[in-house]
C-alpha cells in the first residue's frame, strides 16, 4: 500500500472512533496523570493525530490544545509507529528546535508510545514529558 494511501486510511480510522475535537473527559485526564505519575514526569498526555496537528484529548501539565503535527514530537511517534523515547531533547536534532523545547515550557525528555487500532494503524500516542 502506498504512503498516501495509508495515510488516508489511517486519518479514516482516527475519524471513525468520533473522539477528535470533543470535550475533556475526567477518565481520560486521570489517565494522564497516571502516567505522569507513574513516570515521575512533569507532564503527560493522549493525542489524537489528523492530517495536520495533534490534538490533545487529555493533558496534564500541557496548556496547547493542539500543535502543528510537523513541529510536534508525538507526530515523529506517529510517524515511525514505534514507542520513542528522547532522553535529551535539546540533543536531538528532531527535537532541539522545537518551540516547547528551545522555549517554555522547556521540555528536556520525552517517552511516547504509539496508539494502535485492531487493524494495526496508528492513532495517536501516551506520552509523558518532563523538564528536567
Amino acid at each position: 500500500m502506498n504512503k498516501a494511501k495509508k495515510e488516508l486510511d489511517r486519518l479514516a480510522r482516527v475519524i471513525s472512533y468520533g473522539v477528535l475535537d470533543t470535550e475533556f473527559e475526567r477518565g481520560y485526564d486521570d489517565l494522564v496523570k497516571l502516567a505522569a505519575s507513574i513516570c515521575q514526569t512533569s507532564a503527560a498526555a493522549i493525542s489524537l493525530a489528523d492530517e495536520s496537528r495533534i490534538w490533545f484529548k487529555a493533558r496534564f501539565q500541557v496548556e496547547a490544545t493542539f500543535v502543528p503535527r510537523e513541529t510536534s514530537i508525538c507526530g515523529i511517534t506517529v510517524e515511525q509507529a514505534s514507542t520513542l523515547c528522547i532522553p535529551d531533547l535539546l540533543a536531538d536534532p528532531r527535537t532541539a528546535k522545537l518551540p516547547y523545547v528551545a522555549g517554555a515550557p522547556h521540555h528536556r525528555a520525552y517517552l511516547g508510545v504509539p496508539l494502535v487500532t485492531h487493524d494495526g494503524y496508528v492513532i495517536g500516542t501516551l506520552a509523558v514529558l518532563d523538564n528536567k
